[in-house]
């Protein structure tokens, strides 16, 4: 099940903003972690956001999350995790709704419990830091491009391995060929982690082409390739 309570604020036409609680309840997933008994995963948000239009064109944007996943098991007690995350960006938005940005990410996480990576103990507590440069530009009333690229860089500050850092970016073509049908085309290249599955980080690379039918408001089928 799921809860969310969720405020728009506004101090005046300049500044605005939102702020609520999200509250998600659920069954682990067997596939990711081969723990067949019950396990129920309870996840708690916070957050608050708030943007700043300075000039015409240009805005400021800011963001806070604070969130909190408990497993109601305790064999997946050491899988508990607690992050805060925040942002802030400055933004340049055309008259033609394009806009072009720089965006400044801030996460720290960490576990109550130690993890175990290779059979040794591990503590998982990581910070990140990125930075990312957005492009969405509107060719015609159905084609856009979104774009973004940027370095991220994540450490492990109790342990001498897992740490890494490097490029990435995502570039998606889309175009609405008719009312109901779109199509896109993304490439990308990303940084993942997963250290709980005894991985060290690795590089996706890949690109993909995928059809969109809006049969109805609320059916869709999507394939892709």
């Amino acid at each position: 099940g799921t809860a969310a309570l969720n405020l728009d604020w506004l101090i005046s036409a300049r500044l605005t903003g939102t702020a609520g609680l999200n509250f998600a309840r659920a069954q682990a997933n067997f596939a990711d972690t081969f723990f067949f008994a019950k396990d129920l995963v309870d996840t708690t948000e916070y957050f608050a956001t708030a943007q700043f239009r300075f000039a015409q064109h240009w805005q400021l944007t800011g963001g806070f999350t604070e969130s909190d996943t408990t497993h109601s098991a305790e064999a997946r007690a050491e899988d508990e995790i607690r992050g805060r995350y925040s942002n802030v960006g400055i933004q340049y938005v055309t008259s033609e709704n394009n806009l072009f940005g720089f965006l400044y990410s801030y996460s720290r996480a960490s576990r109550p419990f130690l993890s175990f990576f290779d059979g040794q103990p591990f503590n998982s507590a990581y910070i990140d830091n990125s930075g990312q440069f957005t492009v969405k530009y509107v060719f015609s009333p159905t084609t856009q491009l979104k774009a973004n690229g940027g370095y991220i860089r994540r450490r492990y500050p109790y342990a001498d391995i897992g740490s890494f850092s490097g490029t990435t970016w995502r570039v998606t073509l889309t175009n609405q060929l008719t009312g109901k049908t779109s199509l896109s085309a993304a490439a990308w290249r990303e940084l993942t982690a997963y250290l709980d599955a005894a991985t060290d980080y690795f590089v996706s690379r890949g690109e993909s082409l995928s059809a969109t039918w809006d049969a109805t408001a609320k059916v869709s089928d999507t394939l892709i390739l």
